[in-house]
């Protein structure tokens, strides 16, 4: 095999092998590098060709070292790329953090020089350092889709290896009975903070996204989300209250989405609701899981309800059935069948014809 000898100052690889005729030659490869360490990973590639060499695959002039992949810029140029291509800064931020993970991993080893036996300990470092598997599957998705893109961009030749999901045990999603929320409303009012309560409102009848407020418009009794996850523009219908909820937050609205989360979580804990009996945290989130639920319940409309959250499939959807009916019944009452909220129309005095918890705006 391959060994490594110190020539002037600089690593080669020496591969001593047989010619044609039956003689021993050698054969000196230069590394192009001073340093021991990164010289033992790039003979570890020259060995792998010589493999290749002796079953015949490739002759003995085939086997060099190609160009190092410079991996700290190619982080940055792909994250350059999703700018571009118009990702959301939180979705940037989310690749930032995974390739960073990537590159800490990797300790300056050249990207091409990755094989499948390197999986294993890839797997195993993210696995330390993103415990739970939600997070996990999505740090492992974006080194996924970098990796893929350095392929299309031929950075790299070929993909090192498969990056699969890991396994996340099914929870149902987290939700409020209507009991906890009027114990929400009424910790908010105390507080006196009349933003926080027109959000929290807000999204319990939309079930929008956190964060979809801020991409979002209404015209003519719908409320238009034109950025979303999913990257599909949807509609929902917002009846008097709803519009009304909505138009006083653009208005009057300050608070960050950052804020409103963290001002949420400081009501549950106070309250004693922050986690489900099963020990499961819930957050502001959990609003869009109890639309969701709450409208399965009252309509029977699957459909309607992946209309509603803008999943792509269906079948997304369909974990909001798997709640009990009596559950239901004694956490949202009797169920009725429903047709979905009535969009106001512009001619309608939002104003007048429902009176408002609040006198002022206030924060």
């Amino acid at each position: 095999m391959a060994h490594l000898i110190k020539h002037r100052g600089i690593y080669h690889a020496r591969i001593r092998y047989k010619n044609g005729k039956g003689e021993y030659r050698a054969k000196l490869i230069s590394l192009r590098t001073k340093h021991g360490g990164k010289a033992k990973r790039l003979l570890e590639y020259i060995q792998r060709q010589e493999e290749l060499f002796k079953r015949g695959l490739i002759s003995i002039d085939d086997i060099k070292i190609g160009n190092v992949v410079n991996l700290e810029g190619l982080i940055f140029e792909f994250l350059e790329y999703l700018k571009l291509k118009g990702d959301r800064e939180k979705t940037i931020q989310l690749y930032d953090i995974s390739l960073k993970c990537f590159a800490e991993f990797m300790q300056g080893k050249d990207l091409s020089l990755l094989s499948k036996k390197d999986y294993n300990s890839f797997l195993e470092f993210f696995r330390k350092r993103f415990p739970n598997p939600v997070t996990l599957n999505i740090r492992l998705r974006c080194v996924r889709h970098f990796l893929n893109w350095c392929v299309e961009m031929e950075k790299i030749e070929r993909l090192p290896f498969r990056i699969g999901q890991v396994k996340v045990e099914k929870r149902l999603p987290r939700y409020f009975s209507n009991a906890e929320l009027e114990a929400i409303y009424k910790k908010i009012e105390e507080m006196g903070n009349d933003e926080l309560l027109a959000r929290v409102k807000l999204h319990v009848n939309t079930g929008m996204r956190l964060r979809e407020f801020e991409t979002s418009y209404m015209e003519n009794g719908f409320i238009h989300v034109y950025q979303t996850k999913g990257k599909k523009e949807r509609t929902i219908p917002a009846d008097q209250e709803t519009a009304f909820y909505y138009d006083y937050c653009k208005k009057y609205g300050k608070l960050s989405a950052g804020r409103i989360s963290h001002l949420f979580r400081m009501v549950l804990k106070e309250l004693g609701l922050d986690k489900t009996p099963d020990g499961s945290k819930r957050c502001f989130h959990c609003l869009r899981h109890t639309f969701a639920v709450k409208t399965y319940y009252q309509t029977k409309d699957i459909y309607l309800v992946s209309k509603l959250l803008g999943h792509h499939s269906v079948t997304v959807s369909e974990i909001y059935t798997e709640f009990d009916l009596k559950q239901l019944a004694r956490d949202f009452g009797n169920s009725k069948t429903e047709t979905p909220k009535r969009a106001y129309t512009p001619q309608e005095n939002l104003y007048h014809t429902r009176q408002f918890l609040f006198e002022k705006p206030g924060f």
